[in-house]
């Protein structure tokens, strides 16, 4: 709503007149009148854009309901009753280069940056996958 009202806004500083197709009190040419009838376009605008907020919110809490009303797999993931597919991102698995690298990392014959380096990854991933790794060897070595 405010950065509607501020284009909007902005626009009419130009001196720009602004007339809305779905407004017909804005097609209108008012002469003696025309500061009233922008002030009342300018209010009916206004009502428009909080109107519109308002839907917004409710269209965000509705989504946020069906999604907190989702049930709850095995991996702790949402489930569309619909489609019966878990929610999110999938889970990628880890592959080999992966593997040799991060095992060079643990011998120490490697650092972190270098492993980052040569898989050509991203902190955030790379540790997401350090994460994963070790959570995956520490259920192996449960078994």
């Amino acid at each position: 709503k405010a950065d509607t009202l501020k284009e909007i806004r902005d626009i009419q500083n130009k001196g720009v007149i602004l007339r809305v197709l779905d407004l017909p009190t804005t097609m209108a040419d008012y002469g003696s009148n025309a500061l009233m009838m922008e002030t009342i376009n300018n209010i009916i605008i206004e009502l428009y854009t909080m109107m519109a907020e308002q839907e917004l919110n409710n269209i965000k809490n509705r989504q946020r309901e069906g999604i907190s009303a989702m049930p709850v797999n095995k991996e702790g993931k949402k489930v569309s009753k619909k489609t019966g597919r878990a929610t999110g991102r999938p889970e990628r698995e880890l592959n080999k280069d992966f593997i040799l690298v991060y095992d060079g990392v643990l011998k120490g014959l490697i650092t972190n940056n270098e492993a980052m380096d040569k898989l050509n990854m991203s902190k955030a991933t790379y540790y997401r996958y350090v994460k994963q790794y070790k959570e995956s060897h520490t259920e192996e070595e449960q078994i």
